[in-house]
Order: C-alpha cells, then sequence, then structure tokens
C-alpha cells in the first residue's frame, strides 16, 4: 500500500492523506479486505506518531473487519496488540496474545 510505503521513507504527512483517501474509498464502496487492510495500517501509522491509543483502536477494528477470516490481516493486528501491551506492562493481554499465536487457525 502506498499510504505504508510513504510510512517506511518517513514522509508521514504524505502517508496521511494517501491513508485517508484510502480509508474513505475503501469504506465508500463496503469493502471489507480493503478495509481492514486500511485499518492495518492506520495502526503502524499511529504507532509511528507515537499515539498508541489510536493505534490500538485501529488494529482492534483490523481484528473486527477480518471476521476471523483473514488471517494475513488479523495475525500483524495481534502484534501490533500485544506490542502495545508488553510496553504498558499488561501482562495478561502479552498471555493471551501469545496463546492466541498458538492455537491452530
Amino acid at each position: 500500500m502506498l499510504g505504508e510505503a510513504l510510512l517506511e521513507a518517513g514522509e508521514i504527512d504524505e502517508a496521511f492523506a494517501i491513508l485517508q483517501s484510502a480509508t474513505n474509498t475503501f469504506n465508500e464502496m463496503g469493502l471489507a479486505a480493503e478495509q481492514a487492510a486500511c485499518q492495518m495500517a492506520w495502526g503502524r501509522y499511529y504507532t509511528r506518531v507515537d499515539n498508541p491509543a489510536a493505534a490500538q483502536t485501529a488494529w482492534t477494528q483490523t481484528l473486527a473487519l477480518s471476521q476471523g477470516i483473514m488471517p494475513d490481516i488479523a495475525w500483524p493486528a495481534h502484534a501490533g496488540l500485544a506490542q502495545i501491551a508488553a510496553a504498558a506492562g499488561d501482562d495478561a493481554l502479552v498471555m493471551a496474545a501469545r496463546e492466541f499465536r498458538s492455537s491452530p487457525v
């Protein structure tokens, strides 16, 4: 996704604009997989700009949109949530994420 590439290149403002445009477009079209991918990208964006609460919200939305049928989108969201939990010292959430990762898909 272009927004993620811009984010990785340090083009924060440009990444924001592209992610916002993509999110709006996919929301209007009702494309759940693409909406989930956008939320995943928002999680990475908010992590990059040091806003863990917004990242957590984006990754939670990613999981809701993926509805358990898109593991390639869900796994990174779980990893992001686990990183936030670990940084916050939330051992229970970290353990839950590890248990989820070890469960069969």
